[in-house]
């Protein structure tokens, strides 16, 4: 009674919640924990020491495993009839001894009982008279002997009978609703006075003989102790488990049961105390393994007073007894039955039988029992000894017990055994002796097993295998054992209710899946099979012994520091073999210990940068990393070590991938300490080149990238080389030396310091002084010489101070010269011309700088300008915008272009200065100016009437020239039709302008950029579209006449525009019409190809007037004409060369086209014939028959078929008969398919009249 059973009400509870639920099945639940485990599923089982008890728990386990897994309603209905057998145990089987006892009545046994004695002590004084001589003391004695034997073999016989009613009692119960089990029958079995009926026995599945009597009283122990475990089963099946509530009837039908039993309740409490103890053993049943050890010790098994007389005998005094008490049997049996029978031979004979057989069933009890009583000394000698110094030779010594154990050796294992030799002769496969066996490797696998969290210790294998080969037990046994740890373990699972108590479970179950494993190793797969009994998956299995594997294998790890040697990594290799860690694993395993090292030190560091006293204790800082760099430098190392194959998987560099500080968060904080190391690297003034090295080694552990490690570089050693620059200068050493570049390049070396970092902070030094010294707006010339001193000492090339001349000075000038420009054409007076005139100077501005920097700011203007007149509403007011721009020009503009120019001249340096823009030489001729009237009014003369605007800022590089032409024709479109102003009632008045006008259109041209050619074409271009608005008109209809070219010339001498031009625009008119005419004439139809050759003839590009699909059609239909012409006349040449030439289509394209028409027209035109012929249409007969030659012709076919060949012989007739040419006709008959015979005969018929469609009925040839 060590486990717990299944309960009845919870059982149906569970088997309806599996159902409700489906929830998940087994094999997930065991290795992978599921939380959706059932609560409610209470499940346990009583194991006793026999060998059945293992077999009885495996079919419990697989028939509760089928329920679970059953999700089915019906079946779970009959499954509950077999539900009584599972909380109470299986049906028990009688020994066969206690078969024949069992069909004996009380009576029965009583009188066997005397004959017995009687018949021992009968023969045991005949043998003893015989023997001794007729000697009554001998007699006497043999009575003794063989009378104690008799009496032995009796008591044997009746002490089982208590027995034999526990069972039946247990076979009861255990076959029937425990609700309906009733006190009378409880006390019937006691005594057996209630008649079973063979109804009875198969409606309760349990199979006893009626009509016998034990007469044993419920006190008797045995009978008892059955009635308090049926007691206990019970009340354990009837407690819920785990988180489970009480339903509150449970008092009510644990008090039924327990009257229904008659149990008393002092027995009863002690059972209630019972299953107390079995919880509390629970708890410690996976507890450590000295407590472990303690119980095992304690439990010593005690033998029965019939079993200790046994162990005192050897075997040949076993076998000695047992003769004797069959012979004394047969004799008494004999004598008695004489006796009786009065003298009677059979009357003996018989009566030698009946005690013969008692005898020898007394004998077989005695011996029966040998191999039981050897299994007790077996579980007292491993009780009472240390597990680890079991010796195989000691369990086959206790098997066979031929090792004599001395006072000593009892006292010393605390066992007490008798201290003479004992001879039991059994063998090891023997099923009490093995079961033993197998139940005490069993305990101790339990015990050597960690319970809950504890890990593994890692020797638990190699402890079990010892075990295992000192109790000599096989390893199929072995490993039935480990698979009943996981059926126990397995049914704690379904009792624990809470979600702790299962993930330890599971735990445990993972952990004995993996010690299994390396227990039998390769044998394994078939040994051990998991997958069919706990319907795990071999995923779940490989995770388990994974899992455990990793954290033996992270136990050895935690033993690794930074101090380590190869003989720690040679052990930590045969750690990984001997956990069965793949090296995958065992190399990630290793490089996360490694840097959960790395990771402390820089924890450390982080925390000593974040302290107040940081900067007192950034030795500590430089102290953690450098063992960082040590431990690196001792793993890259080892990684070359000659016997590194010998070494843990995954030796090499550091690497923070993956940890704590992999990730943008705690990336800042590596940078800060990698620059806390470069600061300490240059404390000194210069950096090492073994610290370049550890730098190096220092981003790669700490994963920088490579920007970023040079960025932070850079910054740290920026400011030290800021730091030596200032004291060169300030020290005059840089002055001093003879090359100042020299001197700054092995300053950079020594700090290994770019040089291009190094010049952009020499121009941002230069920047600076600069900057300080324009705050007044202007520069002194000791100010001046000081930057050029800077500049010689710093190696600052000229360009570059220039750079930073325009962009520092330039900002300044540039302030001076937008107030210039904001103070307007009134505002710009004597102070504003002096303001920028000192700016122009003071600045140390170039003339192209000064120049550059105020085109910037006269430009925006002229844009602004120029986008109030895009979105002015009419031309007139666009214009006067226009003209503002020009007046700002001339008026403020000049004027400052002319301020800074001569300010510059007063005051120039040596640098080049700024040459007017010489005008260009004119791009067109004089004639071309004299062509149009505007043109001659704007065009460039050395005469200018007034002051000329500037043009040296101009829009030409800010605007497309589209858009500056378009501005350039606006205001000439306002100079040509003068100021349009609008009065009332929708009048408007036209102001005419004078010429001035055409000045500021000329200097209009000037700040807009464009050249004399841009403006020759903006004239020529407005007065081609007066023109061809005009011709258009005149030419509506595409026809010129004599009168509409008089007209056209007065209109171009109207609009100044030259003849080659009018001329060009004219055709073009024209030909668009005409264009226009031939694509409608060719749509529709009209124009025949004999039209188009006319058209071609006269000089008209009919491919340029006419699109390629239309001429296409054109082509296409012309061809169809050919085809329906009614000729049958097709030639070649004209249709695939000089057609497609004079259409000027592609010549492959139109032969396509040819052929796709002859292939539809030739069966059409056959149709057509016989349709003409049907008709009586001759003429019409011919002409289909002709288009049919004229197809073949294009496209050759074979013979045509027809279903109605007569009319085919009619068709040839006819045209027989028009005379046709014999290549025609003899084409003709090879398409209607018809032989010499018919055209031969229809020949002969060609002179008889055919009637016309006009006449009587046509006369057929068939």
């Amino acid at each position: 009674m060590d486990d717990i059973q299944y309960s009845w009400n919870n059982h149906i509870n569970s088997c309806i919640d599996s159902y409700l639920r489906s929830q998940m099945c087994i094999d997930s639940y065991i290795v992978n924990g599921s939380d959706n485990s059932s609560k409610n599923y209470i499940s346990s089982s009583i194991s006793s020491e026999s060998g059945n008890r293992t077999k009885s728990r495996d079919a419990m386990l697989q028939m509760d495993m089928a329920v679970h897994q059953s999700l089915m309603v019906p079946l779970m209905v009959l499954e509950l009839l077999r539900l009584s057998s599972d909380v109470f145990g299986g049906k028990k089987e009688l020994t066969p001894l206690q078969s024949v006892i069992d069909s004996m009545s009380p009576a029965v046994r009583l009188g066997t009982s005397v004959v017995v004695v009687a018949g021992a002590l009968a023969a045991g004084y005949g043998l003893g008279l015989k023997l001794g001589g007729n000697n009554k003391t001998a007699g006497v004695g043999g009575a003794v002997v063989l009378g104690v034997a008799g009496a032995g073999a009796a008591y044997v016989a009746n002490s089982s009978v208590p027995e034999i009613a526990a069972v039946s009692l247990h076979n009861y119960v255990a076959g029937s609703d425990p609700g309906s089990v009733k006190k009378e029958d409880i006390e019937s079995i006691a005594s057996r006075k209630t008649r079973f009926g063979l109804a009875d026995c198969v409606e309760n599945e349990f199979y006893i003989f009626a009509n016998f009597r034990y007469g044993v009283s419920k006190q008797d122990e045995a009978f008892n102790a059955e009635l308090c475990d049926i007691y206990c089963r019970y009340v354990t099946s009837i407690l819920p488990s785990g988180d489970e509530d009480l339903k509150g009837d449970e008092a009510d039908i644990i008090i039924k049961f327990k009257n229904s039993l008659g149990i008393d309740d002092p027995d009863a409490a002690a059972m209630h105390m019972e299953i107390g103890r079995r919880i509390f053993r629970q708890r410690l049943e996976t507890g450590d393994r000295e407590a472990d050890a303690e119980q095992r010790r304690v439990g010593k098994k005690e033998l029965t007073p019939l079993q200790s007389v046994i162990d005192s005998m050897s075997p040949a005094v076993r076998l000695g007894t047992s003769v004797v008490v069959v012979a004394g049997a047969l004799a008494a049996g004999y004598g008695l039955g004489l006796k009786l029978g009065g003298n009677n031979k059979t009357a003996g004979v018989g009566g030698a039988v009946v005690l013969g057989v008692a005898g020898a069933g007394a004998a077989y009890v005695a011996n029966s029992s040998v191999p039981e009583i050897a299994a007790v000394s077996l579980h007292n000698y491993v009780a009472g000894s240390d597990p680890g110094s079991v010796k195989k030779e000691d369990i086959e010594s206790i098997a066979s017990r031929k090792t004599r154990f001395g006072l000593a050796d009892c006292v010393e294992n605390e066992v007490g055994w008798h201290a003479q030799l004992h001879i039991y002769g059994v063998s090891k496969q023997d099923e009490a002796f093995n079961a033993e066996l197998c139940d005490i490797y069993c305990r101790y696998v339990t015990s050597i097993l960690p319970s809950g969290d504890e890990d593994l210790k890692g020797d638990e294998a190699d402890i079990i295998i010892k075990f295992k080969n000192s109790l000599g037990i096989d390893d199929p046994d072995a490993a039935a054992m480990h698979m009943e740890i996981g059926r126990r373990i397995f049914r704690q699972r379904l009792e624990t209710g809470d979600r702790e108590a299962d993930a330890e479970q599971r735990r445990a179950f993972q952990k004995l899946i993996y010690v299994s494993e390396l227990v039998f190793g390769k044998a394994s797969d078939f040994l051990l099979p998991w997958m069919r009994v706990f319907k795990v998956t071999k995923s779940q299995v490989e995770v388990a012994i994974r899992d455990n594997a990793q954290r033996l294998y992270a136990s050895k790890l935690n033993l690794i520091s930074q101090d380590i040697h190869p003989e720690d990594l040679i052990s930590l290799r045969d750690a990984q073999l001997q956990c069965r860690l793949s090296d995958e694993l065992a190399e990630d395993m290793f490089r996360n210990h490694i840097r959960k090292l790395v990771e402390a030190n820089i924890s450390t560091s982080v925390n000593v940068l974040k302290s107040r006293t940081r900067t007192a204790d950034a030795k500590l800082i430089v102290e953690e990393l450098d063992k960082i760099l040590a431990f690196n430098n001792l793993l890259i190392s080892l990684k070359n070590h000659a016997d590194a194959d010998r070494f843990a998987r995954g030796v090499g560099p550091v690497s923070l991938n993956g940890g704590e500080y992999d990730g943008d968060r705690k990336m800042d904080e590596l940078k800060l300490l990698y620059r806390a190391y470069i600061a300490d690297a240059l404390q000194g003034g210069r950096m090492e080149k073994d610290k370049l090295t550890a730098l190096s080694q220092l981003r790669n552990i700490f994963g920088l990238g490579k920007k970023e490690a040079e960025s932070i570089a850079i910054d740290v050693t920026s400011k030290v080389y800021r730091k030596r620059l200032g004291e060169s200068v300030t020290g005059g050493v840089l002055a001093a030396a003879d090359s100042k570049a020299a001197f700054l390049q092995n300053l950079c070396e020594q700090l290994h310091f770019d040089t291009e970092k190094a010049i952009e902070i020499h121009e941002e030094i230069y920047r600076q002084n600069l900057q300080q010294y324009v705050k007044d707006g202007e520069l002194s010339d000791d100010q001046v010489q000081a930057l050029e001193r800077l500049q010689v000492m710093l190696c600052i090339p000229k360009q570059t101070v220039e750079k930073i001349h325009e962009e520092i000075c330039g900002t300044l000038f540039e302030k001076v010269v937008k107030e210039a420009i904001a103070a307007g054409v009134d505002g710009y007076d004597a102070d504003v011309q002096q303001s920028v005139r000192k700016a122009a100077y003071g600045l140390r501005l170039t003339r192209g700088v000064a120049m550059s920097i105020a085109g910037k700011a006269v430009r925006k203007v002229f844009a602004s300008y120029i986008q109030r007149s895009r979105s002015s509403g009419s031309r007139t007011e666009a214009a006067r915008e226009l003209k503002k721009m020009i007046m700002f020009n001339n008026l403020v503009v000049t004027e400052l272009v002319s301020d800074i120019k001569g300010e510059s001249s007063e005051t120039t340096t040596d640098d080049e200065p700024i040459e007017v823009e010489a005008t260009p030489v004119s791009e067109v001729d004089d004639d071309e100016w004299e062509t149009l009237q505007t043109l001659r009014k704007v065009k460039p003369t050395k005469l200018n009437p007034g002051k000329a605007g500037q043009t040296e800022i101009t829009l030409k590089d800010d605007l497309p020239e589209r858009e500056r032409t378009e501005l350039y024709q606006t205001y000439l479109l306002y100079c040509l039709t003068g100021e349009v102003t609008r009065v009332p009632f929708g009048a408007q008045i036209t102001t005419k302008k004078d010429d001035s006008e055409y000045v500021f259109l000329k200097q209009l041209g000037g700040i807009l950029g464009l050249t004399d050619k841009e403006i020759v074409e903006v004239h020529r271009g407005l007065a081609e579209k007066a023109f061809t608005q005009q011709a258009e008109v005149i030419l509506a209809d595409g026809q010129l006449t004599k009168a509409r070219v008089t007209q056209l010339n007065e209109l171009q001498r109207q609009v100044g525009l030259p003849s080659e031009y009018a001329q060009k625009i004219i055709k073009n008119i024209t030909s668009t019409k005409m264009a226009a005419a031939l694509e409608t004439a060719v749509g529709q139809g009209r124009l025949s190809i004999r039209e188009i050759r006319e058209l071609k003839g006269s000089g008209i590009e009919l491919d340029a007037m006419v699109s390629e699909g239309l001429r296409q059609n054109l082509f296409k239909k012309t061809v169809d004409d050919i085809f329906s012409s009614g000729t049958g006349e097709f030639d070649e040449v004209e249709v695939y060369e000089k057609i497609p030439e004079d259409l000027s289509i592609n010549v492959e394209k139109a032969r396509g086209v040819v052929h796709e028409l002859a292939r539809t027209r030739l069966s059409n035109s056959l149709i057509q014939a016989v349709s003409l012929l049907r008709q009586r249409n001759t003429s019409g007969v011919v002409s289909s028959l002709n288009d049919l030659l004229a197809c073949d012709k294009a496209v050759p076919a074979s013979p045509l078929s027809w279903e109605v060949t007569e009319e085919l012989a009619d068709l040839f007739l006819i045209y027989l008969k028009s005379d046709p040419a014999p290549e025609k006709l003899s084409r003709l008959q090879y398409l209607l398919d018809i032989n010499d015979a018919t055209a031969e005969a229809l020949q002969g018929m060609k002179d008889r009249a055919t009637p016309t469609s006009g006449s009587s009925e046509e006369e057929f040839v068939f």
